[in-house]
């Protein structure tokens, strides 16, 4: 067990980290592309409950209704509904004019139809992805790897440093029992830390998001 916690507790990044790559410029290369698409995918996945690559990347426009996202969890098909941040609303007015049905460019329905062409087309993508966000991670001063999966787990760190209720954590990240949100917080650091949720960049943000949410 401690084996365990010591390593998932190092997903979760903080909240200058995280002020850190909303600021962070990417330069003009052969990588920009893919770049820019992994820092927005982080961010989007932050900014809406740690939602994961999977669902993100099967999020289709119909999805979105009246400023709320709302899906089914692919892992689980549990239902979720969320208000669009200010920030999750800014990343997706950038791929508004993709062409897709889907809001990111990473599937294609017409072209991946199958389950084994989505889940190849997934696994391509999000390889390439998480290669670019370790590039992010070492431009922002992280000694850790950033990964997609770091997302959501900053978004579960930062709600229960808020003192959020572990039932409302459990809903949010579309968990199918209690059991696995609390596996899933018990390997974060339990440390005093209150420095960083006085940022008035995450109470402005997180205070709007949690005071506006209706999960169902």
């Amino acid at each position: 067990m401690g084996c365990l916690w010591a390593k998932t507790r190092k997903r979760a990044i903080d909240n200058d980290d995280i002020q850190r790559l909303i600021d962070l410029e990417i330069a003009d290369g052969h990588t920009t592309e893919y770049r820019r698409l992994a820092k927005d995918l982080f961010l989007f996945s932050y900014f809406m409950a740690g939602m994961n690559f999977g669902d993100i990347a099967r999020l289709r426009y119909k999805d979105i209704v009246k400023g709320r996202v709302n899906y089914s969890r692919h892992k689980t098909q549990k239902l979720l509904s969320f208000q669009l941040v200010p920030m999750a609303l800014q990343i997706l007015e950038k791929y508004s004019t993709a062409g897709y049905g889907e809001v990111f460019p990473i599937l294609n329905r017409r072209e991946h139809t199958t389950p084994q062409q989505i889940f190849n087309r997934l696994h391509k993508v999000l390889r390439k992805v998480n290669r670019e966000l370790k590039t992010l991670g070492e431009q922002i001063g992280l000694e850790m790897p950033l990964t997609t999966y770091s997302a959501r787990h900053t978004y579960a760190t930062v709600l229960k440093r808020l003192g959020v209720n572990i039932a409302i954590i459990s809903e949010s990240l579309g968990h199918s029992d209690l059991s696995t949100t609390q596996i899933y917080l018990d390997s974060f650091e339990n440390s005093q830390i209150d420095v960083a949720m006085q940022n008035l960049f995450y109470i402005r943000h997180l205070y709007y998001y949690w005071s506006t949410q209706c999960i169902e």
